[in-house]
């Protein structure tokens, strides 16, 4: 019982965390829905240059304060993803509905015509992350179920050796 009144004393100080953090946004709640559209291609294309700017940051600073964690992880997976669909959006200016990292990759490979040898590993870890780690769920690490009744068996990787050399 003390363990799920931790657990709920927690949740509360995320929400006012949250809460403390987020603007005053109450005159605009029935009038903004947090989207925008018809947004000009520089300013799509700067708009993802940020998140995987963010991403990267956020992963650079998880990885010395929670080196073994699953966030570090999936913020490290997920800032790969953003930078690879920021390239292809920069180069076709379309964003693929994919999160497979070794079709995102390959994807990139062709579009940009990459064929530097020691460009090689990237395309080879994303296909091997793929299928290797997440076993083709690309929600690993974001979420303990998948589907057809599998679970997350991440605790059985070392994550600090999977992602130090990122």
């Amino acid at each position: 019982m003390a363990n799920h009144l931790y657990l709920i004393k927690l949740l509360v100080k995320s929400l006012r965390i949250i809460q403390e953090k987020t603007e005053n946004v109450n005159e605009y709640l029935y009038s903004f829905n947090g989207t925008e559209q018809n947004i000009k291609k520089n300013d799509r294309i700067l708009l993802w240059e940020n998140y995987w700017l963010e991403y990267i940051n956020a992963f650079d600073n998880l990885i010395k304060i929670l080196p073994d964690s699953v966030v570090t992880a999936y913020i490290g997976r997920h800032a790969v993803e953003i930078g690879i669909k920021y390239l292809l959006l920069k180069r076709i200016d379309q964003i693929k509905n994919e999160h497979n990292l070794g079709i995102l990759s390959n994807l990139l490979f062709d579009e940009y015509n990459i064929q530097e040898d020691y460009m090689e590993y990237i395309n080879e870890f994303c296909e091997f992350f793929c299928k290797y780690i997440e076993g083709g769920n690309s929600e690993y690490f974001r979420y303990p179920d998948y589907k057809k009744n599998t679970f997350f068996a991440g605790n059985n990787l070392d994550i600090k050796i999977e992602f130090k050399n990122i």
